[in-house]
């Protein structure tokens, strides 16, 4: 998929795993992610979905599709770092003495909901936050993210 249709993608997906569901899945994984959710979490995250496709609210779709297929704390020595590719965001850096998991996704889910509705400048300014291209990642690579890292301070 290109950059711009990384939404419409992530909700096509979705609906994907609605339809699975109701034809009798019993398991769902976004194997790119690694992520697996049980069954009442996909349906509520395509429930959601649907009704952010029927209003026309990119940002929720947006959100949703984060939700749905971002795995999300991954552990990076001594930072937590998101997966925000796919929905043209930077991936989200912070470290691991934010708190535990929950404290981290928390944190991370707040700001990348905050670039995406406020702009990522907005965002850098208030959290005292820095962004760079570095990635160890090649530009060539799937997991490449071409919007860069926001990492917050400590």
């Amino acid at each position: 998929m290109n950059q711009q249709e990384t939404v419409k993608v992530s909700m096509a997906g979705l609906m994907l795993v609605g339809s699975l569901i109701d034809a009798g899945a019993v398991a769902i994984k976004g194997k790119s992610a690694g992520i697996a959710h049980g069954l009442d979490r996909w349906k509520e995250l395509v429930r959601q979905g649907g009704e952010a496709l029927k209003s026309g609210d990119m940002l929720t779709q947006q959100r949703i599709g984060r939700l749905a297929f971002a795995k999300r704390p991954l552990s990076a020595g001594r930072w937590t770092v998101s997966v925000f590719i796919l929905w043209e965001l930077p991936e989200v850096h912070i470290p691991v003495s934010v708190g535990d998991e929950r404290q981290a996704v928390a944190t991370i889910d707040g700001v990348g909901d905050d670039i995406a509705k406020r702009g990522l400048q907005a965002v850098l300014k208030q959290r005292h936050a820095s962004h760079s291209f570095g990635s160890t990642h090649g530009v060539d690579e799937f997991k490449f993210n071409p919007y860069g890292i926001a990492r917050l301070s400590g």
